[in-house]
């Protein structure tokens, strides 16, 4: 197979498990490659699902154990947790992440024009603000060290849904969705690898389900859009 144009992947996430659910063939397919992968989580996903497995204080701790085995699972050796809090559905609550491009370069491997950073399309994908602002962070720092883009994003815009409160409305969701450029058709090896990963998230079981239904099953090939940089040869297949 032939050798990325790209020699280090940086992931950046907002939560626990989007790396996995979102992007977790490609970090397969990126280290099998012999790329530097690595994925850093913004937010502590404090305020996500317990399922009555830990308390809510224990979520943090849980999350990022259940991170750990989920990014080892696919073959990650950089992992980094920022440490911020994250979106409060139940108060509709926004916190503050201040310094966080500084905290980020300061905790990864050097950004620079060999990087291909890989995060949200600029609606969030649903409209969740932590999503919306990680995806705001990763085309400034893009631009910031001229650095490639990849944006994961599906076939088609979701339908619009009943507007859930303090998330970007659905009509302007649908708008800003982006159409793929690129396609990559996971081999039964990296599925299994992504679906592994996908196993360790205990607490999140059913943020796994939904977005299992919402991609009506269809595991075995995720789609990207490219915004900046050239094709990254070797790692997606075109559109």
């Amino acid at each position: 197979m032939k050798k990325p144009s790209f020699t280090d992947l940086l992931v950046l996430v907002p939560h626990p498990d989007d790396e996995s659910a979102l992007c977790g063939g490609l970090i397969v397919r990126a280290v099998g490659l012999g790329m530097k992968v690595t994925v850093a989580i913004i937010t502590t996903g404090t305020n996500g699902r317990t399922l009555g497995l830990v308390t809510r204080p224990q979520l943090a701790a849980a999350r990022r154990t259940e991170a750990e085995k989920a990014t080892a699972a696919l073959g990650v050796k950089r992992l980094h947790f920022l440490g911020y809090k994250d979106y409060n559905p139940r108060r509709q609550k926004v916190h503050d992440w201040t310094g966080v491009q500084k905290k980020l370069l300061a905790a990864i491997p050097p950004v620079t024009e060999k990087t291909l950073i890989v995060s949200f399309p600029p609606n969030g994908l649903n409209g969740h603000p932590d999503h919306v602002r990680c995806a705001a962070l990763a085309h400034t720092l893009a631009g910031k060290k001229n650095t490639g883009l990849l944006c994961f994003t599906p076939e088609k815009p979701a339908a619009v849904l009943a507007d859930n409160p303090g998330y970007m409305k659905g009509a302007e969701r649908k708008k800003l969705h982006l159409k793929p450029t690129h396609k990559l058709r996971l081999s039964q090896e990296e599925l299994e690898a992504k679906l592994y990963a996908l196993s360790h998230y205990r607490t999140q079981a059913l943020s796994i389900l939904d977005y299992i239904r919402l991609g009506n099953g269809r595991l075995s090939a995720e789609h990207y859009a490219l915004l900046r940089g050239k094709a990254p040869a070797g790692l997606l297949d075109r559109k």
